[in-house]
C-alpha cells in the first residue's frame, strides 16, 4: 500500500532505538491508522497511550507469542476472547 501511494504518513513515534511511522488510509469512508507495534509490554503500553492521546479510539492488535499447550502449533491463529491470571505459590 505504501508503494502504491495509498498510505499517508501522519506522524512518527520516536524512541532511542527506533522510529515508527504512523500511516493513515481511508477505507469505506472511514480513516484508519496503521502502525507497527513495539516489542514488549512496556513499549506497547506506552505506544497505546500515545495513540489514545492522538485521538485513536478503536484498536486491532496483531502479534506473536509462544504457547504452553502442546496441541497448538507455532504459526496457528489464536483469537483470545478472555484472559485469566493463575498464580501458583
Amino acid at each position: 500500500m505504501l508503494n502504491e501511494g495509498r498510505l499517508k504518513k501522519i506522524a512518527e513515534f520516536y524512541t532511542t532505538t527506533v522510529v515508527l511511522p504512523i500511516y493513515q488510509i481511508e477505507f469505506n469512508g472511514k480513516l484508519i491508522g496503521i502502525v507497527q507495534g513495539y516489542l514488549g509490554a512496556a513499549g506497547s503500553g506506552g505506544q497505546l497511550e500515545e495513540l489514545i492521546a492522538m485521538g485513536f479510539k478503536k484498536f486491532i492488535v496483531c502479534g506473536a507469542a509462544d504457547v504452553l499447550k502442546k496441541d497448538i502449533q507455532v504459526g496457528h491463529l489464536i483469537v483470545p476472547y478472555s484472559a485469566t491470571i493463575c498464580l501458583e505459590l
